[in-house]
């Protein structure tokens, strides 16, 4: 994070997986990082730049198998993903 509080950089340190869906899963958790906006640290009273680990956990929202299969409806947003 810079001294503004934009994510300057980010990097995938553990791929989801060996797939073109797990790598599809990789940039998507970086778009993510990368569109967030923190408070940086302070030293002496003055904005620092941090540097941090975040792990991006997804969580399959609907029955993707059902939907390749073509037995329902794509949702809007069939995956949801969080920032610990």
């Amino acid at each position: 994070m810079d001294i503004t509080g934009q994510i300057a950089e980010a990097t995938v340190e553990k791929s989801s997986g060996p797939t073109r869906e797990h790598k599809i899963l990789d940039r998507l958790a970086l778009e993510a990082v990368r569109a967030c906006k923190g408070t940086p640290g302070t030293l002496n009273g003055k904005p620092e730049k941090l540097t941090s680990r975040i792990t991006y956990v997804w969580k399959i929202t609907t029955d993707l198998v059902s939907l390749a299969r073509g037995r329902g409806a794509a949702p809007a947003r069939p995956l949801e993903s969080t920032c610990t």
